[in-house]
């Protein structure tokens, strides 16, 4: 969640004061047979007057028989509350494409039609987020509202057997704690809160050395603990790989999950990118 901000808050749209591109791949529960994978590829910039930004998203998720594909566009606008600190407002739109393909289940009973019947239909739902964030070079805080729009997703049988997609809420926060000259610490964290569902609360730890090379742990409360290693190629370019096991008792059917992450900083002719950057 550190290296895939913009998914989730649009303000943080421009804040690396570079086009910033990203790719991300993740295999959750790798072994278990339907388990969700996930790809995400991003990009946001600073305009020309640096106060505006804007950028892209495009996710493809599937979890079972179910595929839902993402395209979003962000646009944020930032301001100096102090000499230090950057302010951002954000909104993004876009659509979800869902696709059930429930009919791809196979079923103890035969054409159960409760779940082969194509209860959910294919899908284009509409959607508008928000987001704040508020950074220095030191600390980040940011309150993003991914998905503003409750959509009902159209069933076959009627309003009787719709399914909502519920709003997200994203709370984040992170900084940087030197420790010696070469050391650095960089605590962060994500809270998500959902309707109808358990809240969930990410705590991460990373060692920074030389500003190169880092490596981490990470706990979801109740689910999962992870290990976490990136390098940084050079100031422009970050790869990055963690791994997770599962704590719940998904863990006896499962050998935990595996998620890669590329990162590139192009930088503008008349501008020099900050380094280092942590957030």
């Amino acid at each position: 969640y550190m290296y895939n901000t913009s998914y989730v808050n649009p303000a943080y749209a421009g804040s690396r004061d570079a086009l910033t591109v990203g790719l991300l791949h993740r295999n959750q529960w790798i072994v278990l047979d339907g388990a969700p994978t996930s790809q995400t590829f991003y990009l946001h910039t600073p305009l020309r007057n640096k106060s505006l930004n804007v950028g892209f998203s495009a996710v493809n998720d599937r979890i079972g028989p179910i595929t839902q594909t993402m395209f979003y566009g962000d646009f944020a606008y930032r301001f100096n509350l102090t000499v230090n600190i950057l302010w951002s407002f954000g909104l993004k739109g876009g659509v979800k494409l869902l696709q059930p393909r429930s009919s791809d289940l196979n079923t103890t009973q035969p054409d159960d039609p409760n779940i082969t019947g194509n209860g959910l239909e294919n899908s284009v739902l509409p959607n508008i987020g928000f987001g704040t964030y508020l950074n220095s070079d030191k600390w980040y805080v940011g309150i993003g509202i991914p998905k503003m729009i409750e959509s009902n997703i159209p069933s076959v049988y009627g309003d009787t057997r719709d399914v909502t997609d519920k709003r997200h809420y994203f709370f984040i926060g992170g900084l940087i704690l030197p420790v010696s000259n070469s050391i650095k610490l960089k605590p962060t964290t994500q809270f998500k809160v959902v309707e109808n569902a358990p809240s969930s609360l990410d705590v991460t730890v990373e060692a920074l050395f030389n500003d190169r090379f880092s490596i981490g742990v990470a706990h979801r409360i109740q689910d999962s603990f992870s290990v976490l290693a990136g390098f940084n190629v050079n100031e422009q370019f970050r790869a990055g790989v963690s791994w997770d096991f599962t704590t719940s008792e998904l863990n006896q059917v499962n050998n935990g999950s595996l998620e890669f992450m590329l990162m590139y900083d192009f930088l503008f002719k008349d501008s020099k990118l900050k380094s280092p950057r942590y957030f």
